[in-house]
């Protein structure tokens, strides 16, 4: 049976409702960390049921100073294009697909945080995620981030706020926001993060105070988020691109 990989960049951006997902549904994993020395990555033709990158304080425009990050760009880039392997990308993970696939991931003009309303794209009613995710009232997900990107050419935007927020590219999902990310997550994040809470209007302990109100509702869209996404690792956008 092949596994999911799981890219972990930091100690400090953990696996989340990624990790609770994956064991609830006796899912088989193994977590890549790549930031660590004397890593070494696996065959880029390594088979895998699907491949999960996620969030971390780099850029993914610093593979210069994080060879890693170049290596792990090329990685994701031949998984999709070649393997044709299930990609999802969360934060950094969808800049680096962004970043990898054509696009560019670049500083944003402000940072984000907290949990924004979701304008779904005309493309949102046909996915198999986010038609799903837009349902009801849209997502309640975090948004914790100081980079954005530029969509691949022939990527399909699926939602925004003021920033692109997830984009399709044949196989892989990208998703700027944190579906993983619960209080206990930003709570860490927001040691080294909250002096810039401000540029979005918040202070540290109202972001907190925020996670905290909305911790049930978040629970319900990740729980939402993954299991849509688990149920969809077959759809590809090879027709569009």
């Amino acid at each position: 049976m092949s596994t999911v990989l799981v890219i972990q960049h930091s100690d400090r951006v953990r696996l989340g409702y990624v990790e609770v997902f994956l064991k609830n549904n006796n899912i088989v994993y193994t977590v890549a960390k790549i930031w660590e020395e004397g890593f070494t990555w696996p065959s880029f033709d390594a088979p895998y049921k699907a491949i999960i990158s996620l969030g971390g304080p780099q850029g993914a425009y610093e593979d210069k100073q994080y060879n890693y990050l170049k290596v792990e760009k090329e990685f994701l880039v031949h998984h999709v294009n070649v393997k044709n392997t299930p990609v999802l990308g969360i934060c950094l993970g969808s800049q680096l697909l962004a970043d990898g696939l054509g696009g560019r991931a670049f500083p944003s003009a402000h940072f984000e945080v907290g949990y924004p309303t979701y304008t779904a794209t005309d493309a949102a009613a046909a996915d198999p995620v986010f038609s799903k995710l837009f349902s009801k009232s849209g997502p309640c997900l975090l948004v914790h981030h100081g980079d954005t990107f530029t969509l691949p050419e022939g990527a399909v935007l699926l939602a925004k706020t003021e920033f692109h927020q997830a984009f399709r590219y044949k196989s892989a999902l990208a998703v700027q926001f944190h579906p993983e990310a619960n209080l206990e997550e930003l709570t860490l994040w927001s040691e080294s993060a909250s002096p810039r809470y401000g540029e979005s209007g918040y202070t540290k302990e109202q972001a907190l105070q925020e996670a905290s109100q909305k911790a049930d509702s978040a629970l319900e869209s990740s729980q939402l988020f993954f299991q849509s996404w688990w149920d969809s690792l077959n759809y590809s956008l090879n027709k569009s691109v």
